[in-house]
């Protein structure tokens, strides 16, 4: 499942790239990859939700970001989002919340002694930072929300990478020094 959660990771990441090599393109074109990466994300989560559950300790947050994914990745593929400023005010939204997420699952790891947990909340922080100026950016439209939604998808996918690296509830060893 690690590694499945890393490709996943790597997919938005690449997802948001191809938004920066492609900063001519309206929405409409980012869209149908981009949700389906969303939809792919979404049932990644909710898998491993389910699957981890009764073995380890998984939080219900993976379950929210899962279900939040999927719904998400379905309104972008069905082109819900109408207007140039729905759009930017919805991923900024959304990455706002995935942030939150991150920063409250970042918790947990100290708890379980995870050493690298600074980064998950720090890439959190970020997302929320991200957030923010999108939703002070409204106006932004054409060419410019193209790169916004690009850099909030490669953000959301560095949040995959790193929870998929850390390996979700797996203590580290203490070094013998």
């Amino acid at each position: 499942m690690r590694i499945f959660t890393v490709v996943i990771g790597a997919l938005f990441i690449l997802s948001g790239v191809w938004c920066f090599s492609h900063p001519g393109l309206n929405f409409l074109a980012i869209a149908f990859p981009i949700g389906l990466v969303m939809i792919l994300g979404g049932i990644n989560a909710l898998l491993d939700f389910v699957l981890k559950r009764k073995k380890e300790s998984v939080s219900a947050l993976r379950l929210a970001e899962g279900i939040l994914l999927v719904i998400s990745g379905l309104l972008v593929i069905q082109d819900l989002l109408y207007m140039d400023d729905m759009i930017l005010m919805f991923f900024s939204m959304w990455i706002l919340f995935m942030g939150a997420l991150r920063c409250t699952a970042s918790l947990p790891l100290v708890k379980l002694k995870i050493r690298t947990w600074y980064v998950t909340l720090a890439v959190g922080v970020l997302c929320i930072i991200a957030g923010i100026q999108g939703l002070f950016d409204l106006a932004a439209s054409g060419m410019e929300m193209v790169l916004y939604v690009g850099s909030f998808i490669a953000l959301h996918g560095i949040n995959i990478m790193i929870m998929g690296v850390q390996g979700n509830g797996r203590k580290e060893e203490p070094k013998n020094e």
